[in-house]
């Protein structure tokens, strides 16, 4: 488990890595933490090492601690975000990186303890992995990690958040029963990962990645409420 804490302050970046370092030897014994004092450094070493969970300053020089956090989960989807703050102004802002946690400075170990049970709880929420073969192997593939799955012809193409691609000899027909509730058909032979949209609007899907689908004409109705109670439930979900 890789946990790192981005804090401008001196103060307060030492108090903080005292008290998640110590939760974290108690409760995640093979965790690895890395402290960083700007979004800068922080940037450039989780590009090669995504966090699993990421303590942040929502006040940070430069870059602020939304824009660090909204990095970090393009990195990893189910990356854990907690942030730290004098204000509780951006409080509304934090659900559109799902944040797990919001602590106001200076948290104690009480508040640190309670933050690092939601991470883990958040981290330990399991998905059952997507089973497909390819050639002679059987590809188990996290579906959390999947952006986009199309139909081309007796093969499936699987779009991951990392920028692979992945062909393997199904149909969607045939796997639509191992897909998770975040999985939503946009048209014939084109399913998404509602957790990579960024928007639904005039019969089009706009994904993160910045590509545009277009909805099923006479289904786009119904993709537009699934994707809003998605979105209701996720606020819901994380407000806990």
């Amino acid at each position: 488990m890789f946990i790192i804490l981005c804090e401008d302050n001196t103060l307060d970046r030492e108090n903080a890595a005292q008290l998640i370092e110590e939760a974290a030897n108690e409760m995640i014994p093979d965790h690895c933490f890395q402290v960083f004092e700007d979004a800068e450094s922080c940037l450039k070493a989780i590009r090669k090492r995504p966090p699993d969970i990421a303590f942040i300053d929502i006040f940070l020089k430069k870059k602020n601690g939304l824009e660090l956090a909204e990095a970090v989960r393009e990195l990893n989807q189910e990356a854990a975000i907690v942030f730290l703050t004098m204000s509780n102004e951006f409080a509304s802002e934090s659900y559109r990186v799902r944040a797990v946690d919001y602590l106001l400075k200076p948290a104690g170990q009480k508040q640190v303890v309670e933050a690092l049970m939601r991470c883990a709880k958040h981290r330990n929420e399991a998905v059952e992995p997507l089973t497909v073969h390819q050639n002679r192997e059987i590809l188990r593939i996290d579906q959390r990690r999947i952006e986009k799955l199309e139909s081309q012809s007796n093969y499936i193409l699987i779009y991951m958040n990392s920028g692979e691609v992945i062909r393997a000899r199904s149909t969607l027909k045939k796997i639509q029963a191992q897909l998770n509730a975040d999985m939503l058909k946009l048209r014939r032979g084109v399913v998404v990962n509602m957790r990579s949209i960024q928007t639904i609007k005039n019969g089009t899907c706009r994904m993160k990645s910045g590509e545009e689908i277009i909805l099923s004409r006479h289904h786009a109705k119904e993709i537009r409420e699934k994707y809003y109670d998605y979105q209701y439930h996720l606020v819901q979900k994380d407000s806990l």
